[in-house]
């Protein structure tokens, strides 16, 4: 059974830039995310209002399956030129930017062994 691998993208918004950098996110970067097997599991803006004068944290949440899911996204992704674009052409919109990788701590064993 396929355990399921999260990818969480937590972005600060430079201030007032928000929105804006979740519609690029949405165009430029998720078609190519799917088409390297992630899915969407949510968009979390957070506070929950887009703010003019300071910064809305971005919180957006992939999903793929096992690790052959994560390695794989990840290998391609490296070498997918359109990610380092959207990167590129996101950097005046972003404060600060993290990845994480996580799982349910149930399948992390089962992840382990690879």
């Amino acid at each position: 059974m396929d355990q399921t691998i999260y990818i969480v993208d937590d972005i600060v918004a430079a201030p007032g830039k928000g929105r804006e950098l979740l519609e690029l996110y949405r165009s430029a970067y998720a078609p190519g995310a799917r088409a390297r097997g992630m899915v969407l599991d949510r968009e979390i803006v957070a506070p929950p209002m887009w703010l003019d004068e300071l910064s809305n944290r971005l919180l957006i949440t992939w999903t793929v399956q096992g690790a052959p899911g994560w390695w794989g996204q990840g290998v391609q992704s490296r070498y997918d030129p359109a990610v380092a674009e959207f990167w590129q052409q996101a950097d005046g919109l972003i404060a600060q930017r993290a990845r994480y990788f996580g799982a349910a701590e149930a399948d992390v064993e089962g992840i382990s062994h690879v």
